[in-house]
C-alpha cells in the first residue's frame, strides 16, 4: 500500500481531534477503576485484590488460565483467585494484568481489521517484564519508579487501542503499511496518519484516567521526547527496544543478522552487561518468558 492511499488528518485539526477523541472514549470499567484505586493504596492486601479481580468473569478466567498454565508447574490446579494472588502470581502482577485486560474492554476493536489483539499483548507483556527487571538491577531506585515497572510497561502502548476504536479504518490502513515494510516504524507512521503519535494517545489517556503520577509523568517525558530526565521513562525506552528485539527473532530463523539493541543512550549509568542481561535475559529466561505470554493471551 502507497502512503499516499492513507487517509490523513489536517495540521490544524490535530490537537483537537486527539482530545476529542479521548472524550468520546467511555469511562474506566468498574474493576479498572477499583483497581487503579488501590494503586495508591500502600496497605491493600492481597485478599482484596483477588476480591475485586473475582467481579469479572473473564479477566478472571484469563489470570486462572495463566495461573494454571504449564509455565508454573503446579501439582493441582488453582482453583480460588485468593489463591492465584497469594500463590502463583502475586499481587502486583495481578493487579497490573488485571487493569490491563480490563481497560482493553474499554475499546470495540472489533472495526480495526488488521490489529491484532495477540500480538499487541505479546509485545506489551515482554516489555512489563524487561522494565521490571530492569528496575530490579538499578541501585538507589525510588519504589515507586521499581513498583510502577511492570504497569507501566505493560501499558505503554494504549494510546495504539484507543486509535484502533476511534478510528478504527485508518488505523487497520497503518498496520497494513507497518507489516508491509519491515522497515516501517509504526510511531512515525501513526504520527503520519494522525498528527499525533501513540505515545501522545497514551500520555493523554494515563491523565484522563489518573493512573499513578509516576506512570503519567513518564509518559509525559516519553510524548515529548524527554526520557533521559525521567528514569521510569528511560527504563520503558529500554525495555520496548528489548521486546521488539525479541520479536524480531523469534520471526526470523538467522538470529545472527539482527543487530542486539544499544542501551548505553537510554541508562548510561548501568553497566552495559548487567542492563543487557536484564533487558534480554538468557535463552531460557526467554523461553520460558514465551510459555508464560503465550498461555497469557491464549
Amino acid at each position: 500500500m502507497s502512503r499516499s492511499s492513507v487517509v490523513r488528518f489536517s495540521k490544524r485539526t490535530e490537537a483537537n481531534e486527539l482530545a476529542s477523541m479521548i472524550r468520546m472514549l467511555p469511562p474506566l470499567p468498574e474493576v479498572a477503576h477499583k483497581i487503579l484505586v488501590q494503586f495508591n493504596n500502600e496497605f491493600v492486601s492481597g485478599n482484596e485484590i483477588a476480591d475485586i479481580v473475582e467481579c469479572d468473569p473473564a479477566i478472571s478466567a484469563r489470570l486462572f488460565a495463566l495461573a494454571n498454565s504449564a509455565y508454573f508447574g503446579l501439582e493441582k490446579p488453582v482453583t480460588e483467585m485468593r489463591e492465584v494472588v497469594s500463590r502463583v502470581l502475586g499481587p502486583d502482577t495481578v493487579r497490573s494484568l488485571a487493569f490491563a485486560l480490563a481497560t482493553e474492554q474499554t475499546f470495540d476493536l472489533s472495526q480495526c481489521a488488521n490489529f491484532e489483539s495477540r500480538r499487541f499483548w505479546k509485545r506489551s507483556l515482554h516489555c512489563a517484564s524487561a522494565a521490571q527487571r530492569i528496575a530490579a538491577v538499578i541501585e538507589d531506585i525510588k519504589p515507586e519508579v521499581k513498583d510502577f515497572s511492570y504497569l507501566a510497561g505493560l501499558c505503554h502502548s494504549l494510546g495504539i487501542l484507543a486509535l484502533a476504536c476511534c478510528y478504527p479504518k485508518e488505523t487497520s490502513q497503518v498496520f497494513e503499511e507497518y507489516d508491509s515494510d519491515d522497515s516501517a516504524d509504526l510511531e512515525h507512521l501513526c504520527s503520519e496518519q494522525f498528527g499525533f503519535c501513540i505515545d501522545d494517545v497514551t500520555y493523554e489517556l494515563a491523565l484522563h484516567w489518573d493512573m499513578p503520577v509516576s506512570i503519567v509523568e513518564a509518559y509525559r517525558c516519553r510524548a515529548s521526547k524527554d526520557a533521559a530526565n525521567n528514569l521510569l521513562a528511560a527504563i520503558l525506552n529500554a525495555s520496548i527496544k528489548s521486546a521488539k528485539y525479541s520479536e524480531q527473532c523469534a520471526s526470523q530463523s538467522d538470529v545472527s543478522a539482527i543487530e542486539a539493541p544499544d542501551f548505553d543512550e537510554d541508562l548510561p549509568y548501568v553497566e552495559a552487561d548487567i542492563l543487557a542481561t536484564a533487558s534480554l535475559g538468557s535463552d531460557a529466561q526467554r523461553m520460558a518468558t514465551q510459555s508464560r505470554l503465550q498461555a497469557m493471551i491464549s
